[in-house]
């Protein structure tokens, strides 16, 4: 069942650094446990495939391979092979992010080889506003303690964990009333 997870986790941030909606803390969702299930399956062929195709290929675009392995690396202490509590959350992807914003970076810098500067400009700014809003908005939850358990009783979240920290931060500046 470990493994099983640990196949899935990568997919997880994947999906949170493409497509970064939804953000929270701590997520509280539960991952398929059989190995022999279909998104086990998948999991491994996608996983392989993608390996297996970095790899061949690692000649021409040696930082593809590197991004991949960076990524996947990173996520080893997270990957539910040992126990982590939550199994998902945010600050467990900083480091693989890295790995993304690389390879995000060598994507735009061959775009810009191949495609007009002045059109590469149009794709660029976007990509750098919008991530620049995410990072903007995140140094906000990440700010205070108080501010992550306000933000762990979003949805997608584990809110009792979160209300029991509000709890605990009114509680030890003595305002019982909010506690």
């Amino acid at each position: 069942s470990k493994l099983a997870v640990a196949l899935q986790i990568p997919f997880f941030y994947i999906g949170k650094l493409f497509v970064p909606v939804g953000l929270s803390t701590e997520y509280h969702i539960g991952f398929n446990r059989q190995l022999l299930s279909t998104t086990g399956i998948f999991a491994f062929l996608i996983l392989a495939s993608m390996l297996i195709f970095t790899y061949r290929f690692k000649e021409k675009l040696p930082q593809v391979l590197f991004s991949l392995l960076w990524f996947l690396i990173c996520l080893i202490p997270v990957s539910n092979i040992f126990l982590t509590n939550p199994v998902v959350a945010d600050r467990y992807a900083y480091l693989s992010s890295f790995a993304f914003a690389y390879l995000l970076a060598i994507v735009l810098f061959w775009g810009g080889k191949k495609i007009n500067p002045s059109f590469y400009s149009f794709l660029l700014i976007p990509v750098l506003a919008v991530y620049s809003w995410l990072s903007f908005e995140q140094n906000e939850v990440w700010r205070t303690n108080f501010s992550v358990m306000e933000n762990m009783t979003g949805p997608s979240s584990n809110r009792t964990k979160g209300y029991n920290g509000i709890g605990q931060i009114y509680l030890d500046k003595k305002q019982f009333t909010k506690a």
